[in-house]
Order: structure tokens, then C-alpha cells, then sequence
């Protein structure tokens, strides 16, 4: 049991704790300015921009998940991919050149300068909400993997991953974050592929019986193309109502755009953010294989999906690589809290206070305040992990369904800006209101009775037969709807002709 790891693998760990620090130490060094912290000089190589953004994307709970998508339900989850490839391809043609021409240091400048501040204002905040709950879900949800299979305390583990995230962002900027996510990607695949061969090696006939898994009656098939729209996951889902969400990912949030204009062009900024999708692509064909691996070694025995990856770990790995996937844990997890305090921060100094002060900043005081905002976002996201710690696992099921909510009226927000040029800010704001309040009332629990209430309660959506993914589809649809209609009607009311 790994609860009493080996020194040789707790030295793995350790070695990966020393790398981090000296990157961090290095980065710090090259540093000159402000813009050299919050975007690395707009200078980075564009490969290791694209492995920092599907580092960030890809938590620990990501390395659980899909593992244990691919031990329940086969390879099926992979045709969400057709959705991420239509997202990102969107976003090289229609947002990068936009963000590449303005020079910008935040995606909600953009919406200032299209529409006015109070569109960039709520923008802004609403990614801060966003990112702050999610950094604080997958430090309490890391820290309860870890507990699974080494002797480290939830509490502790949290302190521990959340204190090293805060130090090495806050001192190397994000030329420290993302040379780390780099190292904590490669980290992830050398975790992963030595896991697969070691399962593989265990199986008669290796490969070809995960392959024939994959493709048996029994398994659910790779691809389904059934259209209905309470169906998940499909191949039109994951083109259309995940791909939305995705693009809303990708193209809006402050995460993914300060990645993108840390590159040297726009052509960089391409590149990286379709290397981004091939390395994420391989990533869940992996841990998808991984999953089916274990299925067969298992014997398909009833495991939790989420469990399948710790019980692996706890009970099967070998010496050495133990300790590579406990080090690919922390990693994982680090990798998407460091991108999160670092955004929050540099969202919070250049979309709020340098916007509404009247003088601006002396550079060496901008960076200052940078670094003590990552290491206060650093403390929240911390907080964030203990209220999740103290309410349990129904607050965090609540928690994931409404961060699916944010997404499509803020992509509506953004499509607004670049596809029209009628639409003015008021009319923007009230599509963004009709988008959260039609949300609200379709795809929130416990509003419809099936039966009279003689069923369980059930959410519109669902009564309606929508599946919940549709969800920022439909907060899009309706935001860039409303604002286009009030943007019409404006037009028409001051028109010569209009009684």
C-alpha cells in the first residue's frame, strides 16, 4: 500500500518540489518588468505556451476522470474531441487576430473598448468567480486523491499544493507558471505511459485486448451520431453544446487569451493554441486507454469510475513509478492552480485598479501589487478548498453545474463584439441578464414536479428533454438573440421613417 512509500519514490517527489523552486528562482532572474511578469514579455516560445494551456486544462481530476471514463463506459468520451477541434479552430480565425491587433494584457479589455467598462467590469468579475471556485474545487479534490494513497491528511495536503502553487507564481510570473506546466505535463505523460505498459505487460495479449474492448458490442461505441438532444455524450453534443463551452474555455477565458498574448504573434498564438488541442487529444486518448487497461486487468469488477486511478496506485504501481504518479498528481493540480491565481491577479490589477485610478502605476509598484494579489488569490483558493472540505461532496456537485452556467452568456458578450456592430453596450447587458435568467429557470434543480409530483423533480431543460451540457449553448443563444433584437428595435425607433 502506498500509504508508506518508499524513499526512493517520496525522492521523486522531493526532486520535482527542488525543479519547481529553481524555475521559479530562474524566472524571477530574467525578469525586467511588470510586463515580463504578467506576460512573460510576449516573448515565449509558442510550444511551450500550447503545453501550458492543456497543462492548466487538464487538473488531477482530469487524470481521475478519464481514467475512470475509459474503465466504465470505453472510448466513447473521445469524440468530444470533434468539439475542442471546432473551438479552437474558431478561435485562431475569429478571436486571435482581435486580441493579436489591440495588444492587449487582458481578454476583457477587448469588451471596453467594443462596448464600454461596464461590460468589461462584469466580464471580469464573473471570471473571477469562476476561476476562484475552480482552483478552490481541485485543491480539495487533489488533496482527497492524495489521502487515498499515501498517509498525507486532506487538510495538509491542501496547505501543501496550495502554498507551492502561491510561492513559485507569485515569484516567477508566468514565465515560471508556464516553463512549470511544462515540466508538470511531461511529468503527467512519462506518470501515464509507464502506467500503460505496466498494465499492458499484464495483459495476454497486451494492446490488442485493449483494442478489442474498445471495439466490442458490449462497450459503448466510439462514435454515436444520434441527434437527440437529451443524449450525452454524442457526437452532435460534443460538436455543438460542448464544443460551445469549450470555445467559451478557450477564447474568453483570461487563462487561456494571457497565454495567447504572451506569444510574439499571431502566428505564434495559432500555433500554440492547435498544439494545445493535439497534446489534449492525446491526453484523453491515453488516460481513455488507461482506463480500458484496467477494466480488463480488473476484470471489469464494480470500481467507482473516480476511484479507479487511486486504487491503481495505491495497490499496483511499482517502485519509482509510485512515486512519478504521486509527483503527477500534485502536478496536475499545481498546474491548473498556478494559471488560476496568476489570471485572477492579473485581472484584478489591470481590469479593476489600474482601470479606475486616475494616475498609473510606476512600474516597479505594478509589480509589487502583482505579486501580492497572486499570493491573495493564492490564500482564497486555499479558503475556497477548506469550505469545500467542510460541506462535502453535494456542494461540490452544485458547484460544477453552475461553473457550466458562467460560460455561454459571457461567449454570447464577446460574439456580440466581433460578429455585429450595431449592438451598444446596454443592449449587450440585457442579453447577458435574459441569458443568466433564462439559465435560471430552465436548468436549475427542483423546479418542475414530473407528474403532478408524483416523480422526482426534474430541472425544465430536463422535462423538455435537453440534456444540462446545453446549457451554455443556450445562455449564448439567447444573449446574442435578446441583444440583436434590442439592437433592431433601437435602430428602428430612430429611424426617419418610424411613426
Amino acid at each position: 500500500m502506498i500509504a508508506a512509500l518508499h524513499v526512493l519514490d517520496w525522492g521523486i517527489v522531493a526532486l520535482y518540489g527542488v525543479a519547481v523552486v529553481a524555475i521559479a528562482t530562474w524566472a524571477k532572474r530574467r525578469q525586467k518588468d511588470s510586463e515580463d511578469y504578467l506576460l512573460g514579455g510576449r516573448a515565449l516560445p509558442w510550444w511551450l505556451i500550447g503545453m501550458s494551456i492543456i497543462a492548466t486544462a487538464f487538473s488531477s481530476i482530469s487524470l481521475l476522470g478519464w481514467t475512470g471514463k475509459g474503465y466504465t463506459d470505453g472510448p466513447r468520451w473521445f469524440q468530444l474531441q470533434a468539439g475542442e477541434l471546432a473551438a479552437i479552430l474558431v478561435v485562431c480565425v475569429l478571436f486571435l487576430p482581435f486580441f493579436a491587433r489591440l495588444n492587449l494584457t487582458t481578454a476583457y479589455e477587448y469588451l471596453e473598448k467594443r462596448f464600454g467598462p461596464r461590460a468589461r467590469w462584469l466580464a471580469s468579475a464573473l471570471f473571477h468567480v469562476t476561476v476562484l471556485a475552480r482552483a478552490g474545487l481541485f485543491l480539495f479534490l487533489t488533496a482527497r486523491a492524495l489521502a487515498v494513497f499515501t498517509d498525507i491528511p486532506v487538510e495538509t495536503s491542501i496547505l501543501i499544493v496550495g502554498f507551492a502553487a502561491m510561492v513559485y507564481s507569485s515569484t516567477g510570473g508566468l514565465g515560471a507558471v508556464v516553463w512549470t506546466d511544462g515540466l508538470q505535463l511531461l511529468l503527467v505523460l512519462t506518470g501515464v505511459v509507464g502506467s500503460i505498459v505496466l498494465i499492458l505487460g499484464e495483459l495476454p495479449g497486451g494492446l490488442s485486448d485493449v483494442v478489442d474492448l474498445a471495439s466490442s458490442p458490449e462497450r459503448n461505441s466510439p462514435t454515436d451520431f444520434d441527434p437527440a438532444l437529451d443524449k450525452w455524450p454524442t457526437f452532435w453534443t460534443g460538436l455543438f453544446a460542448y464544443g460551445l463551452l469549450a470555445l467559451s474555455v478557450a477564447g474568453t477565458n483570461q487563462q487561456a487569451v494571457q497565454r495567447y498574448l504572451a506569444c510574439k504573434d499571431l502566428q505564434a498564438s495559432r500555433r500554440a493554441a492547435l498544439l494545445s488541442w493535439a497534446l489534449g487529444a492525446l491526453i484523453v486518448l491515453l488516460t481513455l486507454g488507461m482506463g480500458m487497461a484496467l477494466h480488463l486487468k480488473y476484470g471489469g469488477r464494480a470500481i467507482a469510475g473516480d476511484d479507479v486511478f487511486s486504487t491503481f496506485v495505491r495497490d499496483d504501481l511499482p517502485l519509482g513509478l509510485a512515486g512519478i504518479m504521486v509527483a503527477a498528481v500534485f502536478a496536475a493540480s499545481m498546474s491548473s492552480i498556478d494559471s488560476s491565481i496568476h489570471s485572477m491577479a492579473t485581472a484584478t490589477l489591470v481590469d479593476f485598479i489600474e482601470r479606475i485610478r486616475k494616475k498609473p502605476l510606476g512600474d516597479a509598484r505594478r509589480l509589487r501589487l502583482a505579486r501580492v494579489l497572486t499570493l491573495v488569490y493564492g490564500v482564497l483558493a486555499v479558503g475556497a478548498a477548506f469550505y469545500a472540505l467542510s460541506q462535502g461532496r453535494d456542494v461540490i456537485d452544485l458547484l460544477l453545474t453552475w461553473l457550466g452556467f458562467l460560460a455561454g452568456p459571457v461567449l454570447g458578450l464577446f460574439l456580440l463584439g466581433m460578429l455585429t456592430r450595431r449592438v451598444r453596450e446596454v443592449h449587450a447587458l440585457i442579453g447577458v441578464a435574459f441569458g443568466y435568467l433564462v439559465l435560471l429557470l430552465a436548468f436549475t434543480d427542483r423546479l418542475v414536479s414530473v407528474d403532478a409530483g408524483q416523480g422526482p423533480p426534474v430541472t425544465l431543460a430536463a422535462y423538455a428533454g435537453v440534456h444540462g451540457i446545453w446549457a451554455a449553448f443556450v445562455g449564448c443563444a439567447v444573449t446574442f438573440g435578446v441583444a440583436c433584437l434590442g439592437a433592431v428595435r433601437s435602430v428602428a425607433r430612430n429611424s426617419p421613417d418610424s411613426p
